[in-house]
């Protein structure tokens, strides 16, 4: 029997993930964007949660951008307030992709991100900036043309605590890792006949005191040489899925 347990079916979900994006690890923005008190303007209010996801820094973008991060899928929920004497105010649903980045000179003093999306069409554009100053900073327009401008902050950013390599956790300082020897273990989406695979069994204790434990594959007629496994909190919940090496679904924030 050939123990490779990533049969045909498996390997396509894994593929078409890798092929889906560049970025592992997630990182959640809470924002909240206000409307100016002017009448003469279209303008828009939004207090929203956005999920993107690391991404690798791309060599022609200016050096001043310390992080990025992609936004492969997410619907905007913003208020619009049509300019007049008498506003009239609608909530649209706007389906968006993009990017997100943290800005961390010269333009402003302190760092800002700056969240540009769009739909498919390529009509419906939002550039928030957030904690940019001035009450003008960000601006959606929507499928009519229309243009909406508003002052946006970032409340909280919260990041996988486990990054997005398996790798970069075992050597983070943040961690205290005690390897547990071996144990055989089902891995969520490796196998779908849910038969156990032998597995490293590592302890993760992370410096705020949270533990978590990892399993992990380590033997290429297991998992082809690559490396696929689960963390789970103390509760046996998963908090985060191992997939070729990289750290995805992580519902462990910083």
């Amino acid at each position: 029997m050939n123990k490779l347990s990533l049969n045909s079916k498996t390997l396509a979900i894994f593929i078409t993930s890798l092929l889906l994006s560049t970025s592992y690890a997630s990182v959640t923005f809470d924002i909240e964007c206000s409307a100016p008190d002017l009448n003469y303007l279209n303008r828009f209010e939004l207090k929203q949660t956005i999920v993107a996801y690391e991404s690798d820094q791309e060599e022609s973008i200016s050096t001043y951008e310390a992080e990025n991060y992609k936004v492969y899928s997410t619907t905007l929920r913003p208020t619009v307030i049509k300019a007049g004497n008498n506003p009239q105010s609608t909530q649209v649903n706007l389906n968006l992709s993009g990017t997100i980045k943290k800005i961390v000179g010269p333009f402003t003093k302190e760092p800002f991100y700056a969240v540009k999306l769009k739909d498919r069409e390529k009509t419906v554009l939002a550039q928030l900036n957030l904690n940019y100053p001035g009450a003008l900073t960000s601006s959606i327009k929507t499928e009519d043309g229309r243009l909406y401008k508003a002052k946006c902050t970032m409340n909280k950013v919260k990041a996988c605590v486990f990054g997005n390599a398996l790798y970069k956790t075992l050597e983070n300082k943040d961690f205290t890792v005690l390897e547990l020897g071996q144990e055989k273990k089902v891995i969520p989406g490796f196998d779908e006949d849910n038969i156990a695979v032998n597995t490293k069994k590592v302890s993760l204790t992370y410096k705020d005191g949270r533990k978590f434990m990892a399993w992990y594959t380590f033997q290429d007629e297991v998992d082809g040489g690559n490396t696929y496994g689960v963390i789970e909190d103390l509760k046996g919940n998963a908090v985060a899925t191992i997939a070729d090496s990289d750290i995805y679904e992580c519902k462990a924030n910083r």
